[in-house]
């Protein structure tokens, strides 16, 4: 059962990557995508890897399914840290689930019927999502507007897996995992480099970071690769179908990750524990395990 524990392994290093990444957006970052910036910058450190890897390049056809797969990726990181800034960690985890709906609905558009089967499923992971979007206040219900935000970031995601995975029917997960690091960089220069108040206002944050910030970023760039690298080498030894049924542990993780970090100091992160609140995530939870789970039978 070796997938099982390389699958759990990938898991917890992107919940420890969340957890710090919300960090830094509420606490070092006024402006989250100084952050991406940054992360995207730093993630080329995987890149080293070409010189202990046989390239190849890939021909112009499948380098096109790349790019295309890379701006899918470097777009669904914007709304989704975003979402980040503004809602609890635990929270935007749930709804990464929205990817599996997202799935069942492009099925439905392009002729595929769906069973019962898929159809509770989908019932099940959209009411979780729902759910997991809404807080108990003193007299009333509050939607949480990072639900658009995560359904348009998984929508993004769920663009960019089918594109790499055509992708990857003619070039190495390696080369593909190459070349993504590379374009995102790109891009995120390009794009936000491009605009003045954002050079403005990231030499203005850059200004503020130290030694302990960099370090610490580095740190959750090798969590972000490792888990990558592990991701694949499961898949490698299971289904997508079977392996996606362990979804659920992420966001299990990141809750423990995220209530220690809590207990250690309440002002690291705006993660609320509250009886009402954590009734209506745990509800959330079961309904959107339970729906990974059936699509996934």
């Amino acid at each position: 059962m070796l997938w099982v524990s390389l699958a759990l392994l990938a898991y917890l290093l992107w919940a420890f990557e969340n957890v710090i990444a919300k960090y830094f957006v509420n606490r070092r970052f006024s402006n989250p995508y100084v952050f991406i910036f940054i992360f995207a910058i730093a993630g080329s450190i995987g890149l080293v890897g070409l010189f202990f890897y046989d390239f190849k390049m890939p021909d112009v056809y499948s380098l096109l399914w790349i790019l295309i797969a890379s701006c899918l990726y470097f777009l669904g990181t914007l709304p989704f840290i975003k979402a980040m800034q503004m809602e609890e960690v635990s929270r935007v985890n749930l709804l990464w689930n929205l990817i599996p709906v997202l799935s069942l609905v492009f099925g439905f558009f392009i002729g595929d019927s769906l069973s019962v089967k898929e159809m509770t499923a989908f019932f099940l992971l959209l009411s979780g999502a729902i759910i997991s979007s809404l807080h108990k206040e003193e007299k009333a219900f509050k939607f949480s507007k990072a639900f658009w935000l995560m359904l348009l970031s998984c929508l993004f995601y769920s663009l960019y897996a089918i594109f790499s995975r055509y992708a990857s029917r003619s070039v190495p997960f390696f080369t593909i995992f190459f070349f993504i690091i590379f374009f995102d960089a790109i891009f995120s220069a390009i794009s936000l480099l491009g605009i003045k108040k954002f050079r403005i206002e990231f030499f203005h944050e850059i200004k503020k970071t130290n030694y302990k910030d960099w370090l610490l970023m580095l740190l959750i760039v090798i969590f972000a690769n490792a888990a990558i690298f592990l991701n694949q080498w499961a898949l490698s030894k299971k289904s997508a179908a079977i392996f996606s049924s362990l979804e659920g542990f992420q966001i299990i993780f990141v809750f423990i990750i995220a209530y220690i970090f809590h207990k250690f100091n309440p002002d690291l992160l705006d993660e609320s524990f509250e009886r009402k609140n954590f009734i209506l995530k745990f509800i959330a939870f079961v309904l959107m395990v339970a729906g990974v789970l059936l699509i996934s039978a």
